[in-house]
């Protein structure tokens, strides 16, 4: 075949042998980038168990009467109004309509000092309230939230792979068996 008689007029090129310094770094940085994925998959899943542990289970809903009931943050409609005390996260996108705090947006902007609110400011679902408790009416719940695309999109980055990452697969396995096969032929 044409490729056996390709390969006898490359070995007077190489010196009588064929390298195999080839043949072994690609497995080599195959695996090296492996390992970085790996890496990155195992800190993605870190950011995603932040997120969860960051996001309300319940909330706390004022009723018209003045009194206050728990609610899984799934039953949480817009329009409700959501009593939020210091230390708790916020369990919607919303307007504050009573009280005044400090709310630690650092989750959602990176902002280090914590935004003061007030009645008319606008809050984010997965942010802390600081200090003093405020009432905010609920404007998006659930997967409508600012939150939601966040972590959807942290879970799409750790599930799939990306196009070049698939091709550097495909070459690698076409790759590797036509630079290991020349050389498993040459005694």
């Amino acid at each position: 075949p044409y490729w056996v008689g390709a390969l006898r007029r490359l070995r007077p090129a190489s010196g009588g042998g064929i390298c195999l310094e080839v043949g072994a770094a690609v497995p080599a940085f195959l695996l090296a980038g492996r390992g970085y994925e790996a890496r990155a998959r195992r800190n993605a899943g870190e950011a995603m168990r932040e997120l969860a542990s960051a996001t309300a289970a319940e909330a706390r809903v004022l009723a018209d009467d003045g009194t206050e009931r728990r609610v899984p943050v799934g039953r949480l409609a817009p329009g409700d109004r959501i009593v939020v005390r210091p230390g708790e996260v916020l369990a919607a996108d919303g307007v504050v309509e009573l009280g005044e705090s400090a709310v630690d947006t650092s989750m959602m902007t990176g902002e280090p000092v914590p935004a003061d609110v007030a009645p008319g400011g606008t809050v984010m679902a997965g942010t802390v309230v600081a200090d003093g408790r405020i009432v905010v009416r609920g404007a998006r719940t659930g997967g409508d939230t600012q939150l939601a695309p966040l972590v959807a999109l942290i879970q799409s980055a750790q599930a799939g792979k990306s196009a070049a990452q698939r091709l550097a697969g495909r070459l690698f396995r076409l790759l590797l068996p036509a630079v290991l096969a020349p050389s498993a032929l040459n005694p």
